[in-house]
């Protein structure tokens, strides 16, 4: 019996190492070694945001414009954005044609358009999108079923799941996980500031 209190408390312990101190390893680990391309804001601010969104997704959809207008209002921060595809074969391709758009070096115009469509996103609205912005969709299409985007896909869902970024959106501020789309920009510039201030 007391082997067993023991294993729980040690599990227990281990557990609370890993979400205090873990979490924070990981997801500074990401943000360092992340592709400037998918960055907004800031390049050396105090606050990175990390989002994992589904271009597929009206939650993510609304959060975008939010985690827009909070880098709009404070100059420290940066956001990172990197989607995880889910099966849904419309959510495969719209990742797989942004990923494809660093090609173009035209990342961020496709992810942006994506994410603040108004429209559920189909073939050939995604295709009616990025040709309206100027980028090379037959190329787009062709790259966007590359090993190298395939692999920058598993890439991604193997991060979502590593930080437990299963609903998406889910977003890191950064050691603090968010998930959802009800957040506004004064409770996040709340948030920041008792980060900065040693509170969080």
């Amino acid at each position: 019996m007391g082997r067993i209190i023991a294993l729980i408390l040690f599990l227990g312990a281990a557990y609370f190492l890993y979400v205090t101190y873990g979490y924070r390893y990981a997801v500074s680990h990401v943000v360092n070694n992340a592709d400037t391309q998918m960055m907004l804001g800031d390049k050396n601010p105090s606050i990175n945001i990390l989002a994992y969104v589904d271009y597929d997704s009206e939650s993510s959809r609304r959060l975008f414009p939010v985690l827009l207008n909070l880098i709009a209002t404070d100059q420290d921060v940066r956001l990172i954005i990197h989607p995880v595809a889910t099966d849904k074969p419309t959510s495969q391709l719209a990742t797989r044609l942004v990923l494809a758009a660093k090609k173009q070096g035209r990342f961020l115009d496709l992810n942006n358009a994506f994410l603040s469509a108004n429209n559920a996103l189909d073939e050939n609205y995604m295709e009616t999108i990025a040709r309206s912005l100027r980028i090379d969709y037959d190329a787009l299409k062709a790259n966007a079923l590359s090993a190298d985007i395939e692999s920058e896909l598993a890439n991604y869902k193997k991060e979502s799941v590593l930080l437990n970024a299963n609903d998406l959106p889910t977003f890191f501020v950064n050691h603090i996980k968010m998930t959802g789309s009800t957040h506004t920009v004064p409770d996040l510039s709340k948030l920041m500031t008792d980060i900065r201030l040693g509170r969080r």
